[in-house]
């Protein structure tokens, strides 16, 4: 029981991160991103919270199901899983005050021109980090959490952030013909999701003593492969729009310990 709650809680963030990054593309999501987060986030706080109850009350409770997980374990996973919860609920109470502001735009190519060079300071923009500017009539759109190379017909989710400048949260191309290096960056995201989504399944089993300890080793097995394949691919989509010689080398670094969890496979 404890394992499959855990399980079940560390699946959800990697759900969770799979919609905040754009694997899942999600219009619905986007505009109630902040009401949808702080739900899944209380759920998971308060099931890891209720298990952490439960051992201090009963001690035994973790022996009895065959378990190696302990308060102090459960402590660091309440720490991970309260940074979300905190962060979600700050994020629902600053996005409720900019609630009404958030809506989805069909633009063709021909509405909006992208801009790399930037003519307004970037602390103007409200914005941690801008990677584009679009100008569209006499509005800008401002891309910092997703990137967009070359002008699409597509689908965007727009906040506006302050008069006649909107953040870009989320764009869904309208086109039928989709760049190879789009497909290659999807392909990627999803292969890191599905590892993600194994090696946390493998590692909450491993919580679990079995009666035989070749199945704990097994597992244990199992798991290293798919976290350091997990590990490479995060690496390179963390470096992916990182251009010179640094990017280069972290991206060829990052697939190399993807490689190398590959190859675990064959020993």
């Amino acid at each position: 029981m404890i394992e499959i709650i855990l399980g079940i809680v560390f699946e959800a963030v990697v759900v969770l991160l799979m919609f905040l990054f754009g694997v899942i593309q999600s219009n619905t999501f986007k505009t109630k991103e902040h009401v949808i987060q702080l739900i899944m986030s209380t759920i998971m706080f308060a099931a890891v919270l209720s298990l952490g109850i439960i051992g201090l009350i009963d001690r035994d409770f973790f022996v009895n199901n065959n378990s190696i997980v302990d308060l102090e374990l459960l402590k660091a996973f309440l720490v991970l899983i309260g940074i979300i919860f905190i962060g979600s609920i700050y994020k629902y109470y600053d996005r409720k005050k900019n609630s009404n502001s958030i809506d989805v735009y069909i633009l063709k190519k021909e509405d909006y021109k992208l801009k790399w060079d930037f003519d307004i300071p970037v602390e103007n923009l409200m914005v941690a980090r801008v990677q584009a500017l679009a100008e569209w009539g006499e509005n800008i759109i401002v891309f910092s959490g997703v990137k967009l190379t070359e002008e699409i017909d597509g689908r965007f989710v727009l906040r506006e952030i302050k008069p006649r400048v909107y953040e870009c949260l989320q764009y869904s191309s309208e086109e039928n013909e989709i760049g190879i290096m789009t497909r290659i960056s999807n392909m990627l995201s999803w292969a890191l999701s599905i590892t993600s989504m194994i090696a946390v399944a493998l590692f909450v089993a491993t919580l679990h003593v079995f009666s035989s300890n070749e199945v704990n080793e097994f597992l244990l097995y199992l798991m290293k492969p798919f976290a350091l394949m997990s590990f490479g691919l995060a690496g390179f989509k963390t470096f992916q729009n990182v251009e010179g010689i640094f990017g280069i080398v972290f991206k060829l670094f990052s697939l190399f310990i993807a490689f190398v969890g590959f190859m675990y496979f064959f020993q």
